[in-house]
């Protein structure tokens, strides 16, 4: 109260919390498409195309526990939570929706059919379309996904989360594997090297910076993080979905490196209206150097403003 943050996404209406002691029960259709491997726990498709849908939902609940019921692909490690730990995405799941009293319960999708048909009659469908191609993210999900995160950042960190430092630039390195929230981690990583070497170039320009490893921090401290920042640098599937907690979008950058598996980050940056750039070296070099110095003239900080000079 009293201390607001200017976030320029439009804001969506945050629904008071439930009050009514029933249950609720919400299903995700095993035809419904999603993005790239179409599998909900893969980071990118939790983060933004879940999640938002998700809250979308319990926005319109009465009932203090909701149970959704999603359904289970045969791959291990896209699990809401894989047998040995790694890989789960409970922990941030309860930190966005655990004030829903969200269970969330795998289901045969082989079944089809025939298992949803097992589901309580009175499951109400997740938001999520039908249609052979996959959909772009929900703009309206995402907004109310900031709107919630935020807020939950608010009662958490108080006057704390204005006053994180500041930072131009946030690199992604990934953590060990056996802290790894985000997939991927066995086959994208940046060279050995490549952070020192960054660090060196952007502290020689007087950039302010940080190396970061999300999988070791709560969701909600990755959003404190990223409310101060202004370009993300990191590798395909390293938790670039972030971006959609920068504070100001058309002030933001995000500089994605390595081999693009997919176009999810592409598309989810145009439209949120955040300067994209690429550069294919997963080793630190001049196409990287550029990349990161191209980012940073679009937001108007650091080097960037210098670019001509420098290339």
């Amino acid at each position: 109260p009293g201390h607001e943050m200017v976030i320029e996404l439009e804001a969506r209406p945050l629904a008071p919390l439930p009050s009514r002691p029933c249950t609720q029960h919400w299903v995700m259709d095993p035809a419904a498409k999603m993005q790239g491997t179409g599998k909900a726990w893969g980071y990118y498709h939790f983060l933004i195309e879940f999640l938002p849908r998700l809250l979308l939902a319990l926005n319109t609940t009465a009932c203090t526990r909701n149970v959704v019921h999603v359904p289970h692909h045969s791959d291990g490690k896209f699990r809401l939570a894989s047998p040995s730990g790694k890989d789960s995405l409970e922990a941030p799941a309860g930190e966005l929706v655990g004030m829903y009293g969200v269970s969330i319960l795998e289901y045969d999708r082989r079944g089809g059919r025939k298992t949803l048909a097992a589901l309580p009659r009175e499951a109400l469908p997740l938001p999520f379309p039908h249609k052979r191609r996959p959909p772009t993210p929900s703009r309206e999900g995402i907004a109310l996904l900031r709107s919630h995160a935020y807020r939950l950042a608010f009662t958490s960190f108080g006057r704390e989360l204005e006053n994180t430092p500041a930072e131009d630039v946030l690199i992604i390195r990934r953590a060990p594997s056996a802290n790894s929230t985000h997939v991927g981690y066995t086959r994208r990583h940046l060279k050995a090297g490549f952070h020192e070497a960054a660090s060196a170039f952007l502290a020689g320009h007087n950039v302010t910076h940080a190396i970061v490893e999300w999988e070791r921090m709560s969701l909600l401290e990755q959003v404190r993080r990223m409310s101060r920042a202004k370009v993300l640098v990191g590798i395909h599937g390293a938790g670039l979905s972030d971006m959609v907690f920068f504070r100001d979008f058309g002030n933001s950058a995000v500089v994605e490196l390595g081999y693009r598996q997919m176009a999810c980050y592409v598309q989810l940056s145009r439209m949120l209206g955040i300067y994209y750039s690429h550069a294919g070296d997963i080793r630190w070099s001049p196409t990287v150097e550029r990349a990161i110095l191209s980012a940073l003239e679009a937001v108007g900080s650091g080097p960037g403003r210098r670019h001509a000079m420098l290339r």
